[in-house]
């Protein structure tokens, strides 16, 4: 019933007095640095012990572990065992093994370039670097970079790349094969709107998409113009903000589109991009591994219930694919903590998408972000289920959190942004990042 009070001890110091005259030493020879005489001779001594040919000694036992793992030929995809109460240094010198590539600038004149590092410093225009290195974060790149291994990498992007401490290029690359999608809905203000720090952030939103070249398909989350999705709405204020990446949209009508009778608005100005106007749901290839199914969630227009046109067509759809991997997109959430809530009305859409093993599922409609673990369609946590996002944070404004929903893994409200998909030939990773480009949820998972 007492407590116990105890310790474990996982280094404790040497501190003899050869320590203390050795520390003195230092001091009065001015070798306090990393190199010197007794450097030398600690070299020479490891290797008379060793029979090495060369002995290297360093600072950091973090690098000593990363070199150690490069010197017997460790790669990325290896097993490496390693104690489960250590310092997280271990880990680290393990992750950081990848290929080493030579990154060349593709696009000096993108935004955010910066020309010289540190000041009055040039930048180089190739580096070669572990692809994975953690280098000190100093300033985004900004730009896409290519490197000599095929892999492609730019600032914010699932990973970054950035420039370390000496003006090399470093982060963690994008896989062969990688599309980025951005997604969002509950965009944009009615025309003449006042922007405010909580209200009609639409363009700096958007902006999150514009400004970064390796987004290659927006999906629109529906309720993408206010109140009413009136045509000349579109035409002046979507047009404005989201309408400059109109060219890679893929929409879906929310419910504020149909307050114009048909939507008409609507598919009007997004034309043959948002499908047949009588259906407004329509299918897509992402990629060479990804197919996309866009989904009408206005069930009293479109029906939506087991049997219906739409749920036909989208068993048909999915049974057609060869694709391995499928993401679905509509504006209603069938699972939300938000102020509309989960909605069962689109329970059939879900069973149909789990029996084709879809791995993701977006929507919008609640002015929130949340996460939500793989669910049944019936409402229950399954590893076996659809991983699925509400992201209802395209600018029009925030709303606060209701009842929380079983599997809710995340929810952040009071923030605008988008979510980025980087969509992988055998899996996915997301990253959602706000108005500053600053990334407040992320992960990855797998195509079954």
């Amino acid at each position: 019933t007492g407590s116990v009070q105890w310790k474990v001890l996982l280094s404790p110091p040497e501190m003899s007095s050869v320590e203390r005259e050795m520390l003195i030493d230092a001091f009065d020879s001015g070798w306090s640095a990393p190199a010197g005489p007794d450097l030398d001779a600690f070299e020479a001594e490891l290797c008379d012990l060793s029979g090495a040919g060369a002995v290297v000694g360093l600072s950091s036992g973090t690098a000593a572990l990363h070199l150690a793992l490069e010197v017997l030929g460790v790669e990325r995809g290896d097993d490496v065992l390693m104690s489960d109460l250590t310092f997280a240094a271990q880990a680290a010198g393990i992750g950081f093994g990848a290929v080493a590539a030579t990154w060349t600038v593709a696009n000096s004149t993108a935004a955010g370039y910066v020309s010289a590092f540190p000041a009055g410093m040039p930048r180089p225009p190739t580096s070669t670097v572990n692809a994975d290195k953690a280098g000190q974060t100093v300033a985004n790149f900004g730009v896409v970079a290519a490197s000599s291994v095929g892999l492609q990498a730019h600032a914010n992007v699932t990973t970054d790349l950035v420039v370390d401490a000496v003006g090399w290029f470093t982060g963690s690359p994008l896989i062969p094969g990688t599309v980025v999608v951005a997604a969002v809905g509950d965009a944009v203000c009615p025309p003449g709107s006042p922007v405010t720090t909580s209200k009609c952030r639409e363009r700096t939103v958007s902006d999150l998409v514009v400004d970064d070249p390796m987004i290659t398909v927006f999906l629109a989350l529906g309720d993408l113009q206010y109140d009413s999705g009136a045509l000349s709405s579109f035409q002046s204020a979507y047009e404005a903000s989201f309408g400059r990446v109109k060219a890679i949209t893929k929409p879906v009508p929310g419910n504020h589109e149909y307050a114009t009778p048909g939507a008409s608005g609507y598919f009007d100005y997004f034309g043959p991009l948002a499908g047949d106007p009588t259906k407004g749901y329509y299918s897509f290839d992402i990629g060479t591994t990804w197919h996309a199914v866009a989904l009408n969630s206005e069930c009293a227009v479109v029906a939506c219930a087991a049997g219906s046109t739409q749920a036909r067509w989208l068993a048909t759809d999915l049974a057609a694919t060869t694709r391995p991997c499928v993401l679905a997109f509509w504006h209603r959430p069938r699972f939300s903590s938000g102020l509309h809530g989960s909605d069962a009305s689109f329970a059939p859409f879900w069973q149909i998408l789990q029996q084709h093993h879809v791995e993701i599922v977006l929507s919008g409609h609640d002015h929130d972000y949340e996460r939500f673990d793989p669910m049944r369609d019936d409402g229950r946590v399954d590893p076996s289920g659809i991983r699925s996002f509400v992201v209802g944070t395209g600018g029009r404004d925030t709303r606060p959190f209701e009842t929380v929903q079983a599997g809710s893994a995340l929810r952040i409200t009071e923030q605008f942004g988008v979510l980025k998909l980087a969509l992988q030939p055998t899996g996915y990773a997301w990253s959602f990042v706000n108005e500053s480009d600053n990334v407040l949820d992320e992960g990855a998972g797998g195509c079954s």
